[in-house]
């Protein structure tokens, strides 16, 4: 996982190694940083001012992961699944509790 400044370009954080199957679907608010991958995983980092990634919580959703996103206030996320295994196909988590 990699992250660049949209105004200069630079890289600003990498983390090799995040998720164990392809990576589908990533947000970013502040310096929060969710991810979604058919491992069926949710992973949530933080990013430090000096670029350093820090994974903070895993959650297993229990089917692939296709779709996510922060809500503007940074305290939910919406997480789109496949649907399998009678696994509801939308998950929203708070992200303060």
């Amino acid at each position: 996982m990699c992250g660049w400044s949209v105004q200069s370009g630079q890289l600003q954080f990498h983390y090799p190694c995040s998720h164990t199957g392809d990576f589908i679907a990533v947000d970013m608010c502040g310096s929060v940083v969710v991810s979604g991958s058919h491992d069926e995983t949710v992973k949530l980092w933080q990013v430090s001012e000096q670029g350093l990634v820090i994974p903070e919580l895993s959650i297993d959703v229990g089917d692939r992961v296709w779709a996510l996103s922060i809500q503007p206030q940074g305290n939910m996320c919406c997480v789109g699944s496949a649907g399998y295994h009678q696994v509801p196909p939308l998950h929203v988590f708070d992200m303060e509790g």
